[in-house]
C-alpha cells in the first residue's frame, strides 16, 4: 500500500511539475517603461523637448525550446505612420536575454545588428510624433527565429522588408507596448 502512495505522489509530482513548466510563458519586460504605459521623455527623439534618444531596456524570459536566436523590432503602430521603424535588430544570440537601457549603437550584444530605422540611420530612432497627433502606440516585439543568423540588405529598412527576411523562421514572439504624445 505505502508503494502504491508513493508512487501516486511521485506521479502528481511530476504532472505538477510539467503544468507548472508548461505555464512558464515567453515574455518580454522593460524597466523603462510598463506595459501600455507612456513613455518618458528619454526614450523619445532628440527633437522633441526633453528628448535623449535613449533606447529602453529589453528583458525576456521563457524562449521556446528550438531558439536559435532572437529579433527585435519597435514599431508605430498609428494608422498615419503606416509602421514607422523605430529599431530592428537582428541576430541576437541565443543566450541573451536581455538588451540593456542605452545599449543602441553603444552596447549590443556580440553578433547582434542594427538595422536601418525608417528615419534613415542604423539604431533606436525614438518616437517624434507630429505635436497635434493623438497619442501613437510603439510595439516591441522580441521573435524567437529559428536560424542562428539573418542577412538583412544593409540599404532597406521597411517593416515588410523585416517580416519577409523572418518569414518561416519565427517560433514564437511577444511584445509589449507603450504610446507618447
Amino acid at each position: 500500500m505505502r508503494n502504491k502512495i508513493l508512487s501516486f505522489l511521485f506521479f502528481c509530482a511530476i504532472l505538477i511539475c510539467s503544468n507548472l513548466a508548461a505555464q512558464q510563458k515567453f515574455t518580454l519586460s522593460s524597466t523603462s517603461f510598463k506595459n501600455n504605459d507612456k513613455l518618458l521623455p528619454k526614450y523619445v527623439s532628440i527633437k522633441i523637448p526633453g528628448g535623449k534618444n535613449i533606447s529602453p531596456d529589453m528583458k525576456w524570459v521563457n524562449p521556446p525550446k528550438d531558439t536559435k536566436s532572437f529579433a527585435l523590432t519597435c514599431i508605430d503602430m498609428a494608422p498615419k505612420a503606416k509602421h514607422w521603424v523605430h529599431w530592428m535588430i537582428f541576430n541576437i544570440p541565443l543566450n541573451m536575454t536581455h538588451i540593456s537601457k542605452g545599449a543602441s549603437g553603444n552596447d549590443l550584444p556580440m553578433g547582434s545588428y542594427e538595422a536601418l530605422n525608417s528615419f534613415g540611420f542604423e539604431g533606436y530612432g525614438g518616437p517624434q510624433p507630429p505635436k497635434k497627433a493623438s497619442p501613437h502606440k510603439y510595439v516591441f516585439t522580441l521573435y524567437a527565429l529559428n536560424t542562428s543568423y539573418i542577412h538583412p540588405d544593409k540599404r532597406k529598412s521597411d517593416y515588410a522588408y523585416f517580416m519577409s527576411l523572418i518569414k518561416g523562421k519565427i517560433i514564437k514572439k511577444t511584445s509589449i507596448e507603450c504610446f507618447y504624445k
